[in-house]
């Protein structure tokens, strides 16, 4: 039965990565009740698990920070203008904190718990390759269209997959490869080689989505991880050791050399992409989500948002 529980996880968990997740499966309303009824297959097959072993029950030590955002959702269902509607979007948030709570329970047990981790390896290998590989391909009609072999465009033909958006694309691989790299771990040469690559396609996902955003976020991620590591007696520990084998000092200066090239390589696209513009746009956003919050701070607006 776990077997069989595992297969349909995994299938369950593709078709959320894949298309239930993204652009089409978000807005498409054939897709979206199909990605509800999933769910609640899955839930109510759970709680009749759950109901037969204690184990399975749900719980979280999170479980109060639950509480605010559904309780907004609650709010603004009772004054809001279109009560169908907000009622839809109720439903939803409680459909994803109970999806929450079902994922805390799988990785509270052991055989899930490796099974779902480690089923993220793969995940962050194909969207990584996939993306790179339809980027490449634009590159090669655009060389084709030019007549030439020049420094290509970042987020060439706004490509995106399954999500919408290239910034969704990056946001999937850099939270995939987290995980994988966190089940993978270093304990031998070759997890040591496959850490290395997850980080490198990560990495190369990052840059080619062109994500302005991202790209803060990233660089701001990992200051305060390696102030945190650093801040520690252990983590200066970790990196001394780490640092003690010539084998070690040559790794790390060939990814600086490798990384200080790419830099130089990839500047001139990333300086073209950095001044896109976009900034007024957002800055409408912004004044508009300002206007809309002083007419009904309490409440909201709209759809009961």
């Amino acid at each position: 039965m776990t077997i069989i529980a595992w297969i349909a996880i995994a299938l369950g968990i593709v078709w959320l990565v894949a298309l239930g997740g993204g652009f089409y499966g978000i807005y498409g309303s054939e897709l979206r009740v199909v990605s509800v009824v999933l769910a609640a297959v899955a839930l109510a097959t759970w709680g009749v698990v759950a109901v037969r072993r204690p184990s399975w029950r749900p719980r979280s030590a999170i479980s109060p920070a639950f509480a605010l955002p559904l309780a907004a959702f609650a709010l603004t269902t009772l004054t809001s203008e279109r009560p169908r509607v907000s009622v839809e979007y109720l439903g939803y948030a409680v459909v994803l904190v109970a999806l929450y709570l079902l994922l805390r329970a799988l990785m509270a047990h052991p055989g899930f718990r490796d099974r779902v981790s480690g089923f993220t390896v793969p995940l962050a290998l194909g969207i990584g390759i996939a993306f790179v590989a339809a980027c490449v391909g634009h590159w090669v009609d655009w060389w084709s269209a030019i007549g030439a072999v020049r420094v290509p465009p970042l987020r060439p033909f706004f490509e995106s997959l399954t999500y919408g958006n290239p910034s969704a694309v990056m946001t999937i691989s850099v939270l995939l490869t987290a995980a994988a790299v966190a089940h993978v771990g270093v304990a031998t040469r070759a997890r040591q080689a496959l850490v290395a690559g997850l980080v490198v396609l990560a990495a190369a996902v990052t840059l080619l989505s062109g994500s302005r955003a991202g790209w803060l976020a990233v660089a701001l991620a990992a200051l305060v991880v390696g102030i945190g590591a650093l801040a520690s007696p252990g983590g200066r520990g970790a990196l001394r050791a780490a640092l003690r084998t010539r084998a070690a000092r040559v790794t790390a200066l060939a990814v600086l050399v490798v990384g200080v090239g790419a830099a130089l390589v990839a500047a001139p696209a990333v300086l073209l992409r950095a001044g896109a513009g976009g900034e007024d746009l957002r800055v409408t956003y912004l004044a508009v989500a300002g206007r809309m919050f002083a007419g009904a701070p309490l409440t909201g607006v709209g759809a009961g948002g």
